[in-house]
């Protein structure tokens, strides 16, 4: 026979169930065993727990260690490298000015040279028209004499120091194209030096002036 309640709950016969072994504990045992297994259960769980807990702490500490010690090692890095181009950029500097001052120098030079060759100029003229002049008498009268070996001297002597002259002009016009050349290129090293210590010193170091990370330590007992 089978009966319904108005619950739709399930009422049936079981016979012989007053029969069946329920010797699998005692109210005593029971409990002792709930017990146990929430005590071990809060044991294992909250061990477990404490442990990964300390775990990832110490993970992240380490981990904020080695970067602050890289992060000091690469601001020292920046800072022993800021002052080698500061110290390279000053000595730039100082070449430029010397160069600067050699090249006034050198174009000075370079004037005195011009005006020297201009200067013997007149007596090389006049030597060479006294001697063609001297050249033109007729016959016997043109004769090699001590005046006119004195003119050829001297006409030999302008002519040489004329040829020296050139010679040093010439070699003060490479100077000083050198010298241009390397004022250009200083120029443009302290270029180079001012935009690196703008990168490294104003751009870089700014924005590592504080390490950028905060650990909050957390100890377990």
């Amino acid at each position: 026979r089978v009966w319904k309640c108005t619950k739709l709950v399930l009422f049936q016969h079981h016979d012989g169930v007053e029969e069946e072994d329920v010797s699998g504990s005692v109210p005593q045992s029971w409990a002792k065993f709930s017990k146990n297994n929430v005590e071990e259960s809060q044991v294992a769980g909250r061990s477990a727990t404490r442990q990964l807990r300390y775990d990832v702490n110490n993970l992240i500490n380490n981990a904020a260690s080695d970067m602050s010690v890289h992060w000091n090692k690469t601001n020292r890095a920046f800072t022993d490298r800021i002052s080698e181009s500061q110290d390279a950029h000053r000595n730039l500097k100082s070449n430029l000015i010397l160069t600067k001052n050699e090249i006034a120098e050198m174009e000075r030079h370079i004037e005195r040279i011009k005006s020297n060759i201009a200067a013997k100029d007149p007596p090389l003229r006049v030597a060479q028209t006294r001697l063609k002049k001297r050249m033109r008498r007729p016959e016997v009268e043109n004769c090699n004499d001590n005046a006119h070996a004195q003119l050829l001297a001297e006409v030999n002597d302008l002519n040489q120091c004329l040829k020296h002259l050139e010679d040093k002009l010439q070699e003060a016009d490479r100077a000083l194209r050198d010298l241009l050349k390397n004022k250009e290129r200083l120029e443009n090293n302290i270029r180079v030096k001012s935009n690196t210590l703008l990168i490294d010193k104003q751009k870089c170091m700014s924005m590592r002036r504080t390490f950028p990370y905060n650990v909050t330590v957390t100890r377990f007992f």
